[in-house]
């Protein structure tokens, strides 16, 4: 049985690959070519939408990465925050 190696270079291209396809599924499931009516969005849409703990999502919140506004108690998000977020978050 032949063993493989996986490199960082290989992870890396992983990590790309895998961020466009998240970015790719998320415009699909929101609509994001013609969102106009909805530019924020719910911790709870978001976690279902990206199958996210809401762990996950805080932590992304808490270390700045995805910026958010809390208003009564529920956490929003804008479409354009979370679509930057998969973009810079591609290298």
């Amino acid at each position: 049985m032949p063993v493989e190696i996986v490199t960082q270079d290989d992870l890396l291209r992983f990590k790309q690959d895998l961020i466009k396809e998240l970015l790719i599924e998320f415009k699909k499931i929101t609509g994001y070519s013609n969102h106009g009516s909805k530019k924020w969005l719910r911790s709870k849409d978001l976690r279902a939408m990206l199958n996210i703990s809401p762990n996950t999502l805080q932590k992304f919140r808490i270390s700045g990465k995805l910026p958010c506004k809390k208003i009564c108690g529920i956490w929003f998000y804008r479409y354009d925050d979370v679509i930057s977020f998969f973009e810079n978050n591609d290298q």
